[in-house]
């Protein structure tokens, strides 16, 4: 029965790989076809071609976006680690806001996007933030700084309180506490919750496409919808862009796949 069941788990595990892997094998495969390939769809035939990365990566301004979206990625990530720690070690220590404004945070979490665009849209219209890229950060603030101080809540839990009073004990101020007590033993929380920071922001397309969808602010994702129009889908072109949007984040998340497992597990249980 053991070895059974095990079978059936290798089996499950395998079904769900297969899954998750075709689409984005099939994705990497046409975007070195040929669009007539791609239109015909076999299998069969198969012609190596780099005619799709040469027309976007020389075209649409693909730096431009680029660009774009490494400014609001890493400042987005930047500011919500910045302020996240601040938050979260606000309501550990102080019990700042007390529960309600803890459970209110997290539900922040759980609007979806689609429920916010319109308010924001008049919000950055009124004050002439839309098609910045100060307004993106802003935007995907609003989503990303819930899950951060969520994650940074549970490893602060972890660490002992004694630690924090034989510092004050010694002289220390509570941003010193922070600063150097509290920041180096909670490193892999601030790991976690950079990375998934910045993951959430480079692939955000909503808010990017209703908000900054200027040639001067186009981030990538946006600027790969571009082969989308309403008379035909570029096939070719789109599968291209689109493998080199994600290629930086899967090398980013193979990287440092262990700090991931390991905060989201650790901040999740509190000491």
């Amino acid at each position: 029965m053991r070895t059974r069941g095990l079978l059936l788990g290798y089996l499950v595990l395998l079904v769900l790989v297969f899954v998750w892997i075709f689409p984005l094998a099939w994705m990497i495969a046409n975007s070195v076809r040929p669009n007539e390939e791609i239109i015909a769809g076999s299998l069969s035939d198969f012609t190596f071609t780099l005619e799709h990365y040469q027309s976007v990566l020389f075209g649409r301004q693909f730096d431009r976006c680029a660009l774009n979206s490494l400014i609001v990625s890493v400042s987005t990530t930047i500011i919500t680690v910045s302020v996240s720690i601040l938050c979260a070690y606000s309501m550990v220590r102080f019990n700042t806001g007390g529960q309600p404004f803890a459970l209110t945070i997290l539900m922040t979490r759980s609007v979806p996007p689609a429920v916010r665009i319109i308010p924001f849209f008049i919000s950055f219209s009124i004050l002439g933030l839309t098609n910045t890229l100060l307004g993106l950060v802003i935007a995907n603030l609003s989503f990303n700084l819930s899950l951060a101080i969520w994650l940074l809540q549970g490893f602060i839990h972890q660490i002992p309180r004694d630690i924090e009073e034989a510092a004050c004990i010694d002289g220390c101020s509570d941003i010193q506490v922070l600063w150097r007590i509290v920041l180096p033993l909670s490193r892999s929380g601030v790991a976690t919750a950079s990375i998934l920071t910045f993951i959430y922001t480079w692939n955000e397309f909503l808010m990017a496409m209703v908000l900054g969808n200027s040639v001067d602010t186009r981030t990538l994702p946006v600027a790969a919808n571009l082969f989308v129009t309403g008379y035909e889908i570029n096939w070719g072109p789109l599968f291209a862009a689109s493998t080199m949007i994600l290629a930086p984040v899967i090398l980013l998340t193979l990287v440092v796949q262990q700090h991931i497992v390991s905060g989201l597990t650790m901040g999740a249980v509190k000491g």
